[in-house]
């Protein structure tokens, strides 16, 4: 049987990309979540082959990058924290727990991608209504994803397949990890076993206008100049 018809995804059917406009804005400011470790984004797990996600608690599907407390400027807080590193060697109970197949775990690299902040041009934070909190520095920013893995990353429709590429992350984008099909003698085919949606429900940032996204999406289609944290190991 097709493997997809046996893998049980939340809600049953597979996810769809959410559109950006359903990230909340935050009216009580930005320093009274700063005591708290706020979350600066999430990548949610939304599919996993042959694993029903209603049996696991949302904390335990969520992979979270908060800010260290009592930071006064949040944006400068979340560069200087550095990215989200997400691989076995990171989160090694969540993907034991969502993987059920071995052969899949082990196309997860110990570093798969890197997941970062970084702060939007003076134009493009300023040009929303409501997105400073009043008191505080802008919240506008880019999200950045870079592959870490040979076996590649797949952001929606876009796989970034050489290690250190990027591309822009916005709300509800897509992050998925695929193997090759066991039909597949030459590897072109790939069988995704776990996806998970880049939420901004609850962060403390906001996303840079569209306009201004649009052209680091561009410019990101290529190698990621970021030091990375650990070498993958495939």
């Amino acid at each position: 049987a097709d493997s997809k018809s046996q893998a049980i995804s939340l809600g049953g059917t597979r996810p769809v990309r959410s559109p950006a406009t359903a990230v909340p804005d935050i009216s009580g400011g930005v320093s009274a979540l700063l005591g708290s470790d706020a979350e600066l984004f999430a990548l949610e797990c939304v599919y996993a082959e042959g694993t029903d996600l209603h049996d696991i608690p949302g904390g335990k599907r969520r992979i979270v990058h908060r800010a260290e407390p009592e930071e006064g400027n949040i944006i400068a807080a979340a560069a200087q924290k550095g990215p989200l590193s997400v691989g076995r060697a990171f989160q090694t109970s969540l993907f034991e727990e969502l993987v059920a197949k071995g052969a899949a775990r082990s196309t997860i690299s110990r570093e798969h991608f890197q997941v970062w902040v970084e702060p939007a041009t003076a134009s493009s934070s300023s040009s929303s209504p409501g997105r400073r909190a009043r008191g505080d520095a802008p919240t506008a920013c880019n999200f950045l994803l870079a592959n870490c893995s040979g076996n590649g990353t797949r952001v929606n429709d876009t796989l970034l397949q050489g290690r250190g590429e990027r591309t822009l992350l916005r709300h509800g984008d897509l992050v998925t990890l695929a193997r090759s099909a066991p039909s597949s003698a030459d590897g072109s085919l790939q069988a995704e076993f776990i996806q998970f949606r880049f939420d901004l429900s609850r962060s403390i940032l906001r996303e840079a206008q569209e306009s201004s996204s649009s052209s680091l999406r561009a410019r990101s289609n290529g190698h990621v100049g970021r030091e990375r944290t650990s070498a993958p190991d495939h």
